[in-house]
């Protein structure tokens, strides 16, 4: 039923580029640890210290992040299309031989993790944004608010919390992109031994 909306896939697929090692058939092979923190745990220490201890008004920022979660989403929407078109473009050579096979799969594999950090990336902030109305409608100020007392405190500090530590992934994992899409670029680029 919910089929069409399941979104873990992509979480799983962004999670697989956290791996130690990326050959193409080493699907067993361990979660970098050093990655799952900087990723995951970093994201949501700063977070909840932020919501909780820094007291951050979700309230104050939604607006700037509304605008800039919904251009990112928009923006990387555009950067998958790109991703699609390269992959389409430069399929795995099964033919080559050699230095040239070994390039080709690590090209297939570096084009296949970026498809997926972006698809999470977007997903990222497609929830952000969603966290971000669902806390302007249920704001705790408000005298009419839908939800009071300290439900309405509780709730507001967790949507905080998430709400920043996606902020954060995001941010992190933008980076990644980044780095990905420029080494993407590099082997796009004709070998040359001279520099002008």
């Amino acid at each position: 039923m919910l089929t069409k909306i399941n979104v873990s896939r992509i979480v799983r697929d962004h999670l697989a580029t956290l791996r130690i090692n990326s050959d193409p058939g080493a699907k067993a092979a361990p979660i970098s640890w050093a990655d799952l923190v900087l990723f995951l745990v970093l994201p949501l220490g700063i977070g909840v210290s932020l919501a909780f201890v820094g007291k951050v008004d979700l309230g104050r920022v939604s607006d700037p992040l509304l605008t800039a979660f919904s251009i990112f989403a928009g923006l990387l929407l555009n950067l998958l299309v790109l991703l699609l078109n390269l992959m389409q473009r430069h399929p795995s050579d099964t033919m080559a031989k050699g230095a040239e096979q070994r390039k080709s799969a690590q090209r297939a594999i570096l084009l296949e993790q970026t498809y997926a950090n972006v698809a999470f990336a977007i997903l990222v902030s497609v929830t952000v944004v969603a966290l971000t109305l669902a806390f302007k409608l249920v704001e705790v100020d408000q005298g009419h608010a839908l939800i009071t007392g300290p439900l309405a405190v509780w709730g507001a500090w967790i949507t905080t919390a998430v709400t920043l530590a996606l902020a954060v992934n995001f941010l992190l994992t933008l980076l990644m992109i980044l780095k990905r899409v420029h080494a993407i670029f590099q082997t796009e680029q004709p070998s040359t031994s001279s520099s002008p």
